[in-house]
């Protein structure tokens, strides 16, 4: 199981872990997945700072205006997710809003990138590396 080491503590995903290993280009164990353009293309990523807009299902969950940290991305015709709000497409980003301490998917056109988390470390266990989030939004590796 891969852990990710956050500001607030530890935060063990395995879809997370998965995901990062292909990203890493460590063999997976599970099935590559067909992803759809957008999910190439996407203004907000991994570690992203954001901002939820509003909307009817943001302001109805009182979410609007809140931020947090883009922990992932979906698509919920696929993983059977709880989007809040109507995607323009069959594509979601998973948002933890720090405030909340809740974990929301919500359709990329509702959150807004305030900075990409510059400074943000990232490790996996049993991995001798580190990835730091850099102002551009890339991350650059190094030993740990």
């Amino acid at each position: 199981m891969g852990g990710c080491a956050w500001r607030k503590g530890e935060v063990f995903l395995m879809d997370l872990w998965n995901r990062l290993r292909l990203f890493f280009g460590l063999r997976p164990r599970i099935k590559r997945l067909s992803y759809p353009p957008k999910f190439i293309e996407s203004a907000v990523q991994f570690g992203d700072h954001v901002r939820i807009l509003s909307d009817a299902a943001t302001n109805e969950r009182g979410l609007t205006g809140k931020t947090g940290t883009i922990w992932g991305q979906t698509v919920p015709s696929a993983s059977n997710v709880e989007v809040v709000g109507a995607p323009k497409n069959d594509y979601a980003v998973s948002v933890f809003v720090d405030e909340l301490e809740e974990q929301y998917w919500l359709p990329d056109h509702l959150v807004e990138v305030i900075d990409h988390g510059a400074g943000t470390v990232f490790t996996l266990e049993g991995v001798d590396k580190k990835w730091t989030r850099n102002s551009q939004g890339g991350w650059d590796e190094s030993p740990k």
